[in-house]
């Protein structure tokens, strides 16, 4: 066995030759138990031999196994899946990806006809049975992949792969493939003339699907190498090794930078962090961001055994200790008496790092190009992000997997509440009140994790049972379109604006999102929407104003709990509201 600190992996090696993977859940000092780490099936390897020793390289996510014939690194890489064109685009194995058509067909006004569809389209648009992904295998190991709906890219960082994909038939066939350094690679979505836009350095190469270089988009001399690419329709995102973030417009004849770059930080709270991960929306307005902590660990003084929160770095390690702790054989004190901090020689720093670990960050950050600010939204203490996607229609809707850090319990004696350790949570990014949540979406198989969004349906990759392929898709709906997704545009954009306007708390507006439109299904959907937010005034107008006995029953059950409104609207002002729709009656 063996554990990583900087990683907080377990692996363990067997007698027949398969290594085994837990991550750590739990980030509280102390015993920990089973329901703290969560074994990673899919990450499971098999060697030929049995194995008689592993060990995690310092700092690294290499794994050197060995056996009584050979001794084997095992590179660390996450698995890669996202939605975009149509196509659902996820990576089974370091060399496997599987891909499915998730583009429903409609009608010009935007609407859909299930009647006319197959059962199982229904059913997978019904989000009851999932859909299987066909298999692509790569000649390279998969570091890394993207899609357009046309083709599918993947690399390695030495080599990459094209690969022209039919979502129709699910045929696919092997168009190019060419040598590269790039540490990531996106493709555009305009399926005439596709280009890829390759980090390489210093730079940002642009080149053709055959891997052919047409022009190179240089980052300035003090922001580092490109690191991470993102790109939504014409505007292309990239962030440097330095923290730097660049904006580029690819409507252009020539890509063109976007305003300034924006360093990943704020006056007030200095350098957020290392980003892991950048999304743009469809407009280019914002850019939502996850991250991670600077790597750190506790270590225990050796005089004086006081317990030193340590921030590594690469050339020295500063001790952030009480005024009372002195350490003088081992460190200086800083002159500064307000930073109360403590420098460390090069050689304790070394030893140090070696035993450091890197947290999560809790927080999901979303740059507003326009305003020039960060808007931050904290998951934590129990929760952190892993992934994240824009809506593919709206630019404010933003959709973030979270997983849970430990089981909670209620006491050492009753048994374990069962929580959910993966959850979808939906954010809208507003202008003055910055990121706000409107719902969360358990996920409730073992290994689910999001894909993308793509209004009425949230899209989610999850491990088969007895399916034949290693993955399936669902398609749940989402709460507030439940029994409206077949609906046109302006329908599903007005029940959008009803959840944004409810969200930020502006009942007026929400009301004239929706008071216009006619469905049959539409107000008994609000009223199920309202009795969540416990909001009660607007889901007996909503009865009032189609004179529907279910509604109306549902609105007895929102006014029931008016009492304890906590949500968008005072209870004054719902009580204002309600006296207003009763004076309004059946003709309102």
């Amino acid at each position: 066995m063996a554990y990583s600190e900087h990683n907080r992996l377990l692996c363990a090696g067997t007698s027949k030759g398969y290594i085994l993977f837990w991550r750590q859940c739990s980030v509280q000092a102390g015993e920990t138990s089973a329901e703290d780490w969560q074994p990673l099936l899919h990450a499971t390897t098999k060697l030929q031999y049995p194995i008689d020793d592993l060990r995690w390289a310092v700092g690294h996510g290499l794994l050197a196994a060995q056996t009584e014939m050979s001794c084997s690194i095992l590179i660390e890489h996450d698995l890669h899946r996202k939605v975009r064109d149509g196509c659902a685009l996820v990576q089974l194995s370091n060399i496997h990806l599987g891909f499915a058509n998730v583009e429903r067909k409609r009608d010009e006004r935007g609407a859909c006809e299930p009647d006319l569809e197959p059962a199982h389209v229904r059913a997978f648009w019904a989000g009851s049975e999932p859909g299987e992904l066909k298999e692509i295998k790569s000649s390279v190991p998969i570091k890394g992949c993207d899609c357009n709906g046309k083709v599918i890219v993947m690399w390695s960082g030495r080599k990459a792969e094209v690969h022209q994909i039919d979502l129709e038939t699910g045929a696919h066939s092997l168009l190019s493939t060419f040598d590269t350094t790039a540490s990531n690679i996106v493709v555009s979505s305009d399926h005439e003339s596709a280009y890829l836009y390759m980090a390489v350095e210093g730079k940002i190469e642009v080149a053709n699907l055959q891997g052919n270089v047409t022009r190179s988009l240089p980052l300035g001399e003090t922001e580092g190498n490109a690191h991470l690419l993102d790109i939504h329709g014409a505007h292309l995102v990239s962030t440097s090794t330095r923290g730097i973030i660049r904006l580029w417009d690819l409507s252009k004849t020539k890509p063109v930078s976007v305003g300034k770059p924006r360093p990943f930080e704020t006056d007030r709270h200095g350098k957020l962090g290392q980003m892991t991960s950048v999304r743009i929306n469809k407009s280019g307005t914002r850019i939502s961001i996850l991250a991670r902590h600077p790597p750190s660990v506790q270590v225990s003084c050796p005089r004086c055994s006081a317990r030193l929160r340590v921030a590594s770095s690469c050339r020295s390690v500063w001790l952030a200790l009480d005024a009372r702790v002195a350490c003088s054989s081992c460190i200086t004190m800083s002159r500064d008496p307000q930073a109360r901090t403590l420098r460390a020689p090069h050689d304790m720093a070394a030893s140090l790092v070696a035993q450091s670990t890197s947290l999560p960050d809790t927080n999901v950050y979303v740059y507003d190009v326009e305003e020039d600010r960060f808007m931050v939204y904290d998951c934590g203490p129990t929760h952190y992000p892993v992934s994240h996607a824009w809506d593919l229609t709206d630019d404010r809707l933003l959709a973030c997997e979270v997983r849970r850090m430990h089981e909670a319990r209620q006491s050492a004696t009753e048994v374990n509440v069962k929580l959910n350790k993966t959850e979808v949570c939906f954010f809208f990014a507003t202008g003055n009140n910055g990121l706000q949540l409107q719902h969360r979406l358990p996920l409730d198989a073992d290994g689910a994790a999001l894909l993308g969004i793509h209004v009425p349906h949230v899209f989610v990759s999850s491990p088969k049972e007895s399916h034949s392929s290693a993955m399936v898709v669902t398609a749940p709906v989402m709460r507030d379109f439940v029994g409206m997704e077949c609906e046109n545009t302006e329908t599903r954009m007005a029940l959008l604006n009803f959840s944004y306007n409810m969200t930020i708390g502006n009942m007026d507006d929400a009301y004239k999102s929706v008071k216009l439109i006619k469905s049959k299904n539409l107000w008994e959907v609000l009223c199920l929407s309202l009795a969540h937010t416990r909001v009660h005034a607007h889901s007996r107008a909503c009865g009032l104003t189609r004179g529907r006995a279910r509604t109306e029953h549902g609105a007895h059950v929102c006014k029931d709990r008016a009492a304890g409104c906590g949500g968008a609207v005072s209870c004054q002002d719902g009580q204002r509201r309600w006296g207003a729709c009763s004076e309004r009656g059946q003709g309102a």
